[in-house]
This record gives C-alpha cells, sequence and structure tokens, in this order.
C-alpha cells in the first residue's frame, strides 16, 4: 500500500470551490409552501399563487489533478405554487448550463392533510427523519406524523422504486436505478423543544425478489438487496448564543439476500443491532457503516455567526432511505456568517480540510483543502 507523505508540499487533489448566489429575488409574495391544514377549508381567500425566481453561479478549479467538474456553471429557477383550498400543486423550472429540468406535480403527486398536531401523509412525499436514514428520499406511500406537546412520532411506509424494465434506462443512468421494486417503511420518536431535543429514526428498505425483468437481471448480474439503518439526531442551546447539533446513523447493508449464511461466530451476527430482530438478512453479503455530523456554532443576535464543523462517512455508507452521498471522507470545517447592508446581504462561507480512504484500502490517499462562499442579497 502506497501513501503520499505527509511531508510533501504538493496535496493531492486540492480543490477550492465557490458557489456566488448572485441574486435571490421573488416575483410573487415568497411564502413556505405548507400541508394543508383542514380546519382552514371552506374559509375565504383559500386560492393563493406564489413563487419565486433565484439565478447561482459556480466556479471550481482543482491542482495537483485534472478537473472532475466544469469551471464555469449557471443556473437559473423558478418555483411557482398554486394552493386551492390547501391543497399545493407546485411547479418547478430549472434551467442550467448543463440541462434543463421541467416538473409537474402530477408526476408525483401527494397530499400532507393536518389537523393540530396530527398530519397524514398520502402518495409521493419525501419525509426527513435523518440524513443517514430517511433523508428526502421520495416514497409512494402512506404515513403519519404525531406532535402533541413535546412528543413527536412519525412513520411512512410504501414503495421506494419500481423495478426497472429498459436496460438502456439503467445504463444511462450508470446504474443507480435498482433493478428490482424497492419497498420499506420508517419510523421516528422523538422528544423535545427547540432549545433541545433529541430523536430516533430506523428505516428498513428490501427488494422484491421477484420483481426483477430476468433478462435485465442476468444482464445487469443485478442482486435483491436489504438495508436497515439507525439514526440518531441530537440538538441542545446553552449560554444563549451557542448551539450543538449532531447526527449520527449506522447501516447494515446487504448487499444480496441470497447469498450464503455467515458463520454463527461472525462480527455481524453477533452485533447488537442484529440481535434487536430488526435485521432480516445478515450473510456473506452483509457490511456494517457508520456516519457522524457534529457541530458547534455560535450565532448572536447581530447577525455574525461561526460553526466548526465536524463530518466523518465509512467507505460505502449506504441507506436506501438516502439520496447519493460522499462517503470514505473525513474532514473539518471552519464556518462564518455575517449579514450586512442593512441585513439586505448575508454572506457565509467555510474552509476546512478532508481526507480520504479511512480505512487504508486504496493504494493512495488524498488531502484536499475545501472551501465555500455564498452570498445572498435581497434588496426588497
Amino acid at each position: 500500500m502506497k501513501i503520499r507523505p505527509k511531508t510533501m508540499r504538493e496535496v493531492v487533489n486540492r480543490k477550492l470551490s465557490f458557489l456566488m448566489i448572485a441574486t435571490v429575488f421573488s416575483t410573487l409574495p415568497n411564502t413556505v409552501l405548507k400541508a394543508q391544514d383542514l380546519e382552514n377549508i371552506g374559509k375565504k381567500d383559500q386560492v393563493k399563487v406564489t413563487g419565486n425566481l433565484n439565478a447561482g453561479f459556480n466556479t471550481y478549479s482543482a491542482s495537483g489533478a485534472g478537473n472532475t467538474m466544469m469551471p464555469f456553471q449557471w443556473t437559473l429557477g423558478g418555483n411557482v405554487n398554486f394552493n386551492l383550498y390547501g391543497v399545493n400543486l407546485p411547479f418547478s423550472v430549472l434551467i442550467s448550463s448543463r440541462n434543463k429540468n421541467f416538473n409537474l406535480p402530477f408526476t408525483r403527486f401527494g397530499v400532507s392533510p393536518y389537523y393540530k398536531w396530527a398530519k397524514a401523509h398520502l402518495g409521493w412525499r419525501g419525509l426527513n427523519y435523518n440524513p443517514y436514514t430517511l433523508g428526502g428520499q421520495q416514497m409512494l406511500g402512506a404515513g403519519v406524523e404525531l406532535t402533541p406537546g413535546k412528543f413527536n412520532f412519525g412513520f411512512m411506509a410504501g414503495r421506494l422504486n419500481n423495478a426497472v424494465t429498459d436496460l438502456s434506462l439503467y445504463n444511462n443512468l450508470n446504474n443507480t436505478v435498482p433493478v428490482f421494486n424497492r419497498s420499506g417503511y420508517a419510523f421516528k420518536l422523538g422528544y423535545g423543544g427547540q432549545k433541545a431535543n433529541i430523536s430516533l429514526s430506523f428505516l428498513n428498505g428490501e427488494d422484491k425478489l421477484n420483481s426483477a425483468n430476468q433478462q435485465i437481471k442476468e444482464q445487469t448480474n443485478a442482486t435483491a438487496a436489504s438495508n436497515q439503518a439507525f439514526g440518531v439526531h441530537g440538538q441542545l442551546k446553552f449560554l444563549k448564543y451557542f448551539t450543538f447539533k449532531t447526527d449520527a446513523g449506522i447501516s447494515i447493508y446487504t448487499r444480496d439476500i441470497e447469498a450464503d449464511s455467515l458463520d454463527a461466530n461472525d462480527k455481524i451476527k453477533n452485533n447488537f443491532l442484529v440481535k434487536t430482530g430488526l435485521v432480516p438478512h445478515t450473510n456473506f453479503s452483509t457490511y456494517l457503516s457508520r456516519a457522524l455530523n457534529s457541530s458547534i456554532a455560535y450565532a448572536d443576535d447581530k447577525g455574525f455567526s461561526l460553526a466548526l464543523q465536524f463530518l466523518h462517512v465509512d467507505p460505502n455508507y449506504k441507506s436506501m432511505g438516502t439520496f447519493y452521498m460522499q462517503t470514505d471522507v473525513q474532514q473539518y470545517t471552519l464556518a462564518p456568517g455575517f449579514r450586512f447592508w442593512k441585513s439586505k446581504a448575508f454572506f457565509t462561507g467555510s474552509l476546512g480540510v478532508q481526507r480520504n480512504n479511512l480505512f487504508k484500502q486504496n493504494s493512495s490517499s488524498s488531502l484536499r483543502t475545501i472551501g465555500m462562499a455564498n452570498l445572498v442579497l435581497n434588496p426588497s
């Protein structure tokens, strides 16, 4: 195993990227899109149209290795939401130097009616329980959210993905779409308020073994997978201006539920999470990985903030309830922020170091300097 000496002046694949949002403005009154409140049905002024426009510009440069991104990119985006008696119909458009994307509401439609502290989720919903368990992945199904007092409980069950029936689609998406029908469920249990809170979450996802197109299955060598992800979120505000936040996850991922069984003394089989009975499949394709994202931040009343952040994600960390995330990474960052121009402008940024090859499984390692800058202007 060959690792570059730390004393070398050259830092492999040094990357410093800047994100500058030139302007964010609204063409219509800008409001947060809410769920459907059953108490308001029948009252006047229940037909509302809201939206916003935004523009962005990105630059990227790297030294020590070839650029992996376009040096200059721009984006133009807009959102329009029609609220008809409490039912939201969101339209969005995103135009960039790379592609164009239009989203219509009936492609994936869902509603979340609620009454006081009880809310239902029906249709396509993207819920966020924890970034390492259920973190925004769209699910077609039904769920419930209960928030009586300081307690909160959430549950969602349904379909995560349809089986791929067109091999060209599978190839065009770089093999990121499951060949099988994938379904799952997730729940969250929490307690606390704005100053201090904690929540536990769990996701179970599994591919349906007999749902795959046999020809595609043979040509892609795809295997049915199973996943159980456990997460914890915590937040604590103290000394008036300080906040500590943490998100942690443990994922037990089985790449092939038909693989050979494990020995009775195997480390995975004797893991305490497996012994809870929530992990139905463990075999030679099963692996366990961990992720942690913690920060401690200072934010005063004048708009100044400073955060120290730590991120660690094991190689190949994966949850069926999340989108793609960078793995095999550990980083430390310092993130300042401040308001100026009579609070009409807001700057945030970060600067830190990042390393990979955490388990020394690769022939080389890299150490990067990472940075980001973000400027938001709101002249109105």
